[in-house]
């Protein structure tokens, strides 16, 4: 897995070396000029940059996501109980924690118990989104909804078993053992589920960094319209002197 990032890294420096060459012509040469020059002078080359450095930024914040175990600690408290409708209790009971490993239960993958992590990494690559001024509002939304859509569907697909698992341990982990009523039973306090959570924090995020570029771009054009005005009446002083 450190090749991945290994090789982002590499790609997002040769990106930005590449970019900067256009403030340095008789540095480097001929090709790497035109280059820098036509990603720089033209607002498609410079978009696509900009769209393909964050598409980097979002893969690398959550590709570990893939090396975490899958495993359902329910299926395994069911097989180790022979429960039908396992819970909190359940796990509290054969003291599970936040670092239990699964390696017993046939699953010797990386036991990721903090799953959040991967969530506010993907919310931390969203900003990137606002640093490319090229890109237009109506552009960065639908940029942040693809991140937020890919995201969430690995989320709640493939890897839900990750926040499930969580939400059960943080549970279990929560019981007080001198509320237990008896052997079998205890109090359990309920919690939004993370899978509920997440597309709901991510979603906030979203509307809110377009609400920010919305923002930003209508101040542009009003700066770019004042320049136009100022540039207009001094012509025609001039002109009139």
């Amino acid at each position: 897995m450190i090749g991945f990032f290994v090789t982002f890294l590499v790609i997002l420096t040769a990106v930005m070396f590449v970019s900067t060459v256009y403030c340095c012509f008789g540095l480097f040469p001929v090709a790497l000029q035109t280059l820098s020059k036509r990603i720089v002078q033209s607002r498609l080359n410079s978009t696509l940059v900009g769209v393909f450095t964050i598409i980097l930024v979002f893969l690398s914040a959550f590709i570990n996501i893939f090396t975490c175990s899958s495993l359902d600690l329910r299926s395994c408290i069911r097989a180790e109980l022979n429960v039908s409708l396992p819970d909190a209790c359940h796990a509290h009971f054969l003291n599970y924690s936040l670092d239990t490993q699964l390696s017993p239960y046939g699953d010797d993958s990386l036991m990721c118990s903090l799953p959040e992590y991967f969530s506010s990494c993907v919310l931390l690559s969203l900003l990137a989104c606002s640093v490319f001024l090229q890109i237009s509002s109506i552009g960065k939304l639908f940029l942040m909804l693809f991140i937020e859509l890919l995201y969430v569907l690995i989320m709640e697909v493939p890897k839900v078993n990750l926040f499930d698992n969580q939400d059960l341990l943080v549970t279990a982990n929560a019981i007080d053992d001198s509320e237990h009523t008896n052997g079998t039973s205890c109090v359990v306090d309920s919690k939004v589920p993370l899978k509920i959570v997440t597309p709901v924090v991510i979603t906030v995020f979203v509307l809110a960094l377009y609400l920010h570029a919305q923002q930003v771009e209508s101040t542009a054009r009003l700066d770019f319209l004042w320049k136009l005005q100022v540039s207009v009446c001094t012509s025609l002083a001039f002109c009139t002197q």
